[in-house]
């Protein structure tokens, strides 16, 4: 896919992954709220089956987010035409670690900033 400037390019990719579903842990049962022990017990079982659910749907939310992050970063690098400079991994890490925490939107005003600098 390409795109006609990097404004473009980051909303793509945050909607992108804002459409990815964040699994809610279940909460723990808590002893008060039952009369028995039995109960309490079966309540605890079916907390622990969906506690393991919940880790599985966290690495596939994981493993989602890596993805769009990949593609990210090829559709950057190929709007900044950088995809085969030979320090496009260090270009990378700087523009990732100084931008990610901002989102996709700060990564590209990082990405244009320094790009010029590979030219």
């Amino acid at each position: 896919m390409k795109f006609n400037d990097g404004y473009e390019l980051a909303k793509y990719f945050d909607e992108k992954h804002l459409s990815i579903a964040y699994p809610v842990k279940p909460p723990q049962p808590s002893r008060k709220d039952y009369k028995s022990h039995a109960e309490y017990g079966v309540a605890m079982d079916a907390w622990e089956t969906g506690v393991a659910e919940w880790r599985e749907k966290h690495k596939q939310y994981n493993a989602e987010g890596r993805a769009i992050n990949e593609a990210f970063k090829a559709a950057l690098l190929d709007y900044l035409e950088l995809t085969n400079h030979p320090k496009v991994e260090k270009f990378w890490e700087i523009v990732w670690e100084r931008g990610h925490s901002g989102g996709y939107n700060e990564i590209v005003i990082e990405a244009e900033t320094l790009a010029e600098l590979l030219a």
